[in-house]
């Protein structure tokens, strides 16, 4: 029989257990999961790590919660590293990104505004490397800000040999903060992105640590590792991630997730409230990728927008490059763009910023989301060492970019923004406080590669590919090195060796070096195989140059012969190309050559008809030039050019009247 004292005690247990198998389902603990093991070898079988070359790599182990009240995650880090360097070390140095949210004096935010909103940084509550107390010890960057601890090592009393592993064992707290750069929320929360977000080794190569402190504009250098990550999600936000999902189960208000990406450079993730995933198939050469649209409010012809631009990218690539490395790609859209979040590349996933008014003149989303896609190429698969090399992957991108919508689209045509939202097709001449003053409307259209030759014409001649990426100061001089140089270098070597013979070198690289790290000289002694050597000292020379360099005509006059001419050509600048001149005749035109190798040379001919114009480089081969309007010159008057400029002086005078008319 049952007392009231029986039952109070059956209540009592009852709660306990049942409290007990609440804790064990909801809870995220390592012993519950695959990765439970201390044993390295037995950790990287369960992870899939079959091959030899697989168990050579670091990997990374996550427990993660998060809490979307609180803007926080809770994570139970575990990394398996092993020194494969020949140099013994005591010391293994970490990149903290996230710490560089702790202050604005940090090297990333330079001064720059940070609310409390924005702030973030790491708050670890244990440190353990092979079961033993650990401490992280801030690394004070090069030009000593003391503010910044982007950087932290940790230093043992022992040696780590050749082929040793240790186990790092990571418990912290992270503040996920409002978005200024990769890392953070958008509309109160109901967006997050995780990037550059967890404590990631550096690179240990010839006895040295390969470090540095979070840039503002140049990116990172990664080594091929493998994660294996686990997420308890409230359940009403979707998620998505870089690699593959391989487990999925939900328990109460909870979803558990569990991805996993193998011998990769990254991890990065979005949850997102009230989300929605389009997916949808690309066929290329009998590969078929599997392509998510990660999105909010998107309608059905950005979709279909979308969606093509993914096709063309891909089956591009796929046929000039090499296969698509990935069998799934996610497109994450991005619903503001008050961070750096957006227009961003990661493996197998890729971010582009959403715009109300966007029509399809503007080729926006489509060039991002092409950009993007070709540093699944030149990124995530074939590996650079972006802080200093960074135009491995992002001219190579550019110049692939520009490529593919020679190919699919129209050309891009010059727009301006109303209030700096609505685009209008023209050209904008001045306008204050975002509202156009003084504009043409009119259809003009725009090289592919124009924002690639304004940036060299204006800062060109402070940048050179040899230079390192990190130590611009200034985005307009890093974007001049890492996207516009490289990509006029490698038109350059097409113009000279035609679209053929080129994307035969690209193949063959991308090919060499597939799931590698490389270097410039990869790529140069790459082109050396196929190019002659007076067209490898060319390339070479565009390489190296640190100029902004000009080729022009200075004078066509008569030698004391009456049939014969002497055309003078100079050069500024230190670069060479082989260069082709045309003498326009009334009659004919007059073929030669030049080498461009020294600052001047002059051609003597003959001819018996009345000289009208010479030009070098007609076709427009050579990107490097500055000047464009010294390449030419007129023996007989024209007037046809002069009554062309004044008729649009005169168009933009009216349309100036117009305007100003209008307002008084």
């Amino acid at each position: 029989m049952f007392t009231l004292k029986k039952i109070a005690i059956l209540i009592l247990m009852f709660s306990f257990f049942a409290g007990l198998i609440y804790l064990s389902t909801n809870n995220l603990d390592f012993n519950s999961l695959s990765f439970a093991q201390d044993d390295s070898k037995s950790s990287r079988d369960k992870i899939g790590f079959n091959s030899q070359n697989q168990a050579k790599q670091t990997i990374y182990f996550f427990n993660v919660e998060y809490f979307p009240e609180q803007k926080r995650l809770k994570v139970i880090q575990k990394i398996l590293w092993t020194n494969f360097d020949q140099t013994p070390t005591n010391e293994i140095y970490f990149n903290l990104f996230p710490n560089a949210f702790l202050n604005n004096k940090t090297n990333y935010l330079n001064g720059g505004g940070l609310n409390s909103e924005s702030k973030s940084g790491f708050t670890f509550s244990s440190i353990l490397v092979n079961k033993k107390d650990g401490k992280f010890v801030n690394v004070i960057p090069s030009n000593m800000n003391k503010y910044d601890s982007t950087v932290a090592k940790i230093v043992l009393d022992y040696f780590i040999g050749e082929n040793d592993t240790v186990l790092i064992e990571l418990e912290y707290f992270l503040k996920v903060p409002k978005a200024v750069g990769r890392f953070g929320y958008e509309l109160e929360g109901d967006f997050v992105f995780f990037a550059q977000w967890f404590p990631r080794i550096c690179i240990y190569q010839n006895g040295k640590w390969d470090y540095n402190h979070y840039h503002p504009f140049a990116e990172f250098n990664y080594e091929f590792v493998s994660f294996d990550f686990n997420l308890k999600l409230p359940k009403e936000f979707s998620f998505i991630a870089t690699g593959i999902l391989t487990n999925q189960k939900q328990i109460d208000d909870f979803n558990l997730f569990n991805y996993k990406s193998i011998n990769e450079i990254d991890f990065a993730w979005v949850v997102a409230n009230e989300a929605k995933i389009v997916a949808f198939d690309v066929e290329a050469q009998n590969k078929k990728i599997m392509v998510e649209i990660f999105h909010k409010n998107l309608n059905e012809s950005r979709l279909n927008r979308i969606q093509k631009s993914t096709m063309y990218a891909i089956q591009y690539l796929t046929e000039r490059i090499g296969e698509f490395p990935y069998n799934k790609l996610s497109l994450v859209e991005v619903p503001n763009k008050d961070s750096r979040i957006a227009n961003m590349e990661y493996p197998s996933l890729i971010t582009f910023g959403s715009q109300y008014f966007s029509p399809e003149f503007t080729l926006n989303p489509e060039e991002t989301i092409t950009h993007e896609i070709v540093h699944q190429y030149f990124y995530a698969t074939l590996v650079n060492n972006e802080t200093e090399f960074a135009w491995l992957d992002e001219g190579f991108a550019n110049y692939l970019t520009s490529k593919i919508l020679d190919q699919f689209y129209p050309p891009k045509l010059s727009y301006f923004k109303l209030f700096g939202e609505l685009p209008i097709r023209g050209l904008l001449l001045l306008e204050l406080e975002q509202v156009p003053l003084v504009y043409s409307l009119a259809t003009i259209k725009k090289p592919s590669n124009i924002n690639s030759l304004t940036a060299y014409l204006k800062w060109g001649d402070y940048v050179s590919l040899t230079d390192s990426s990190s130590k611009f100061k200034t985005y307009n001089h890093y974007s001049t090195h890492a996207y516009a140089r490289g990509e006029l270098f490698l038109k350059n070597i097409e113009n000279m060796l035609g679209e053929e013979r080129f994307f035969k070198v690209l193949k063959n690289y991308y090919s060499k070096y597939h799931k590698q790290r490389v270097a410039s000289d990869d790529f140069l002694n790459q082109l050396k195989e196929y190019l002659t050597v007076e067209e490898f000292s060319f390339v070479n020379s565009w390489y190296n140059s640190k100029e902004v360099c000009d080729f022009k005509i200075v004078s066509i006059s008569k030698d004391f012969n009456e049939n014969s001419y002497n055309l003078l050509l100079e050069k500024e600048g230190d670069i060479i190309y082989p260069l082709e001149i045309e003498v326009h005749t009334l009659k004919d035109t007059l073929k030669f050559n030049w080498d461009g190798k020294t600052n001047y040379t002059n051609i003597q001919f003959n001819t018996k008809h009345e000289i009208v114009s010479a030009v070098i480089d007609p076709l427009y081969k050579n990107l490097f030039d500055k000047d464009r309007s010294n390449n030419s010159i007129t023996k007989s008057t024209q007037f046809g050019g002069a009554l062309s400029v004044s008729l649009r002086f005169f168009f933009w005078v009216q349309n100036f009247l117009m305007v100003f008319g209008g307002i008084f």
